[in-house]
């Protein structure tokens, strides 16, 4: 069973320095940014594949959009996606929802799923919303006026109706020309006698406007349209001979539809089935609608002897992972565990051992007047320091003390350095960036005052220099009144703070009074209960990821996009070992000594060479299958297209599977790459099918569930 992130440009500075607490550099150009797949070897990567959305896609810069469909994502200079990390790529139905169709049409899509060199792309959906006869009404926002808002539609619509407000597309697909030409036409403004009266004369009173589409029964339109787009996909994809799998997505408000439209796709052809419309559902609905569509493929695999795999849109319930997999899910993907880090309490995991609170440590203010905001800075610095002498085992307060001789130093040089670069041109730039980069390299220590003063101080004398290069008059002393306010921050910040250690305590006493000081300050007085517990447990220092061993206690500090994202990767690593633990990752590894005609596909093969084995597989779908060639590995769906194969991939796809099993002699295909790697390993030699499915049923916790005597008779 894999587990795919969606990808939302999750990047942090590879170079972060953690204890000056600065990027090395001002220049966002000039960082060098990572990814998840940058941080963690490929043995212990916390994810099976990524999954990229068009509306993602479509989110990005045009410069960085054209480049993503032009070389596709696993070209140098891109995402920087490893070659041999699977993908796949949706449409993103959630992100169009308040439109009355998707914005995309079929062949676009498929084509699309080509340019990006995506492993798999899965059909145009409609997410289904509410039951399956929802009365709704879809507006377009540039329609309404500064005299007629959405605010100003009455009750008596909006409590009958599901109203849908969004900003059309200016073109739709050709699709929806052919089913609804009149959204094509130009559109008068919205007014408020459009929605006078009872619901029935409103609906009718627009009707014909080509800004408005009701529907008495959307769920169901939704529904149908859906399966209508993945039908017509599976048609051109199969003409067009596209390289990559195809996935149907369905649809559903009850198992009964969920039913209907899993045996439309079964009957299409599709050997790879999306379940939609399920995220942030209940554990035990996800397990009935599971269970149910499992049973069917179950019973179609039995009748055709064709495998095929499920996947869950949006899931992510640790306690469902073992049920779901048992019922021959074979994937999903989910980014909740990521978004945890920084969206609330208990926002740094361990498996295990429960959540705990990363410590908050704030930003000033950019609204608070500047003495303010350099105490909050100020503040804010001397914590962290604290925090990282507590986990270094280092005293705090001498951390302290010494840092604050450094800081005073810098703080009495800082007006000759001014006097000397005051009206002179470094500052005549238009760009306010440009200036600060300037300011630093002209001014000694500036990464001190940085760290310590936060960006306001910096952007303040910057200001100040770029007036005076402009010609415009600044007296000396507002320069030395805004040195004087950064000499009581850090005076008063400091006996603030060290007044709240007591150093006859231990370590972790100074270190909780120290952050229950810094909490009244900012208001979050109702962690401190949870950080006491954070700072006693130090549960960074049980987790192996490269996060924890890497950063320490930066880990659980709750501040900015290079500490939280971080989190957010351990969190996923945290994850990957739950799942891995009620679900092992298995891989079975049949072995070709030669190339394949471009009209073979490797189940066939498998099926033709291996009977005895294949029937084993069809019974365990949660296992992945490749062929193995001296060229690389190739998915067991690859293949019977005369335009060749999406494969190979390196073998480092499997480095991180729990048991890698191996049919066949592998000696011959020792070339392949990463197979050294494996033969190192663990990998099992498989020496007949009754070992297989012995072990198979073993690993994966089946014995009492899979019949074993068709195999040890």
């Amino acid at each position: 069973m894999r587990f795919y992130v969606p990808e939302w440009d999750d990047r942090v500075d590879a170079d972060y320095d953690f204890r000056m607490d600065l990027h090395p550099t001002a220049s966002t150009q000039a960082r060098e940014l990572a990814y998840i797949w940058d941080l963690f070897e490929p043995e212990n990567l916390p994810i099976d594949g990524v999954l990229i959305s068009r509306e993602q896609v479509a989110s990005r810069s045009v410069d960085r959009r054209e480049a993503l469909e032009a070389n596709g994502i696993y070209a140098e200079g891109q995402l920087g996606i490893p070659a041999w990390l699977p993908t796949i790529s949706d449409c993103g139905a959630w992100g169009y929802k308040s439109l009355p169709f998707p914005p995309y049409d079929n062949d676009e899509m498929l084509a699309f799923y080509d340019r990006m060199d995506v492993e798999v792309g899965v059909t145009i959906d409609h997410l289904v919303l509410g039951s399956g006869d929802q009365r709704r009404l879809y507006l377009d926002r540039g329609c309404f006026t500064d005299t007629f808002a959405p605010d100003d539609l009455p009750e008596s619509l909006t409590d009958a109706v599901s109203v849908m407000i969004a900003d059309w597309p200016d073109r739709w697909p050709p699709y929806v020309e052919e089913v609804a030409p009149r959204l094509t036409e130009t559109a008068e403004p919205f007014a408020e006698a459009m929605f006078t009266g009872n619901v029935d004369a409103v609906i009718e009173s627009i009707r014909t406007h080509p800004r408005a589409v009701y529907r008495p029964d959307d769920a169901q339109f939704r529904y149908e349209l859906t399966l209508a787009n993945a039908e017509a996909m599976w048609t051109t994809h199969r003409r067009e001979e596209y390289p990559y799998r195809l996935m149907a997505v369905i649809q559903g408000w009850n198992l009964e539809s969920y039913q209907r439209a899993l045996q439309t796709v079964l009957a299409a052809g599709f050997r790879y089935v999306g379940i939609g419309g399920v995220a942030g559902s209940q554990a035990d609905q996800i397990r009935e609608i599971v269970d149910v569509l499992g049973r069917d493929i179950e019973a179609h695999t039995e009748a055709t002897g064709k495998r095929v795999d499920v996947h869950i849109f949006g899931f992510a319930k640790e306690d469902v992972l073992e049920d779901i997999g048992a019922r021959g899910v074979t994937s999903f993907d989910s980014a909740s565990m990521l978004r945890a880090a920084w969206t609330g309490p208990n926002n740094y995991h361990l498996h295990g051992e429960g959540r705990y609170d990363a410590i908050r440590v704030r930003y000033p203010s950019r609204s608070a007047p500047i003495g303010r905001q350099l105490m909050e800075a100020v503040r804010a610095r001397i914590i962290l320091l604290m925090l990282q002498a507590y986990d270094h085992g280092d005293p705090i307060t001498e951390e302290v003390r010494r840092w604050v001789e450094e800081v005073s130093t810098v703080l009495a040089r800082l007006p000759d350095q001014l006097q000397t670069i005051r009206r002179g041109d470094d500052f005549d730039d238009d760009a306010v960036s440009a200036s600060l980069e300037r300011f630093d390299t002209l001014v000694d220590e500036a990464m001190v005052l940085r760290s310590t003063f936060g960006r306001p101080f910096r952007r303040q004398f910057v200001r100040q220099l770029r007036s005076e290069a402009a010609g415009k008059s600044v007296p000396w002393t507002a320069y030395l009144e805004l040195v004087t306010r950064a000499h009581e921050a850090l005076s008063t910040a400091v006996k603030e703070m060290l007044g709240s250690v007591d150093p006859q305590k231990d370590a972790v006493e100074q270190i909780t009074q120290a952050v229950g000081r810094y909490a009244e300050t900012v208001g979050d007085e109702q962690y401190v209960a949870g950080y006491r517990r954070t700072l006693i447990d130090r549960p960074w220092r049980r987790c192996t990821c490269p996060i924890c061993s890497t950063i320490g206690i930066d880990v659980a500090i709750f501040r900015g996009n290079d500490r939280n994202r971080r989190r957010g990767f351990h969190n996923m690593h945290q994850f990957h070992k739950a799942m891995a633990a009620v679900m092992p990752r298995v891989v079975i590894l049949f072995h070709h000594t030669r190339g394949f005609e471009t009209t073979t596909r490797m189940e066939e093969w498998i099926a033709d060479y291996h009977p005895s084995y294949w029937e084993v597989i069809l019974a365990f779908p949660q296992v992945d299958i490749a062929v193995v060639t001296p060229e690389g590995a190739y998915e067991w769906w690859d293949g019977g297209s005369t335009k060749g194969y999406r494969g190979p991939v390196a073998l480092e796809r499997y480095l991180k599977y729990d048991t890698v099993l191996s049919v066949g002699e592998h000696a011959t295909s020792t070339n392949a790459p990463g197979m050294q790697r494996l033969i190192d390993g663990d990998l099992i030699r498989v020496e007949d099918p009754k070992e297989l499915h012995a072990i198979l049923a073993e690993v994966l916790g089946r014995t009492d569930q899979v019949e074993l005597s068709r195999f040890h008779s």
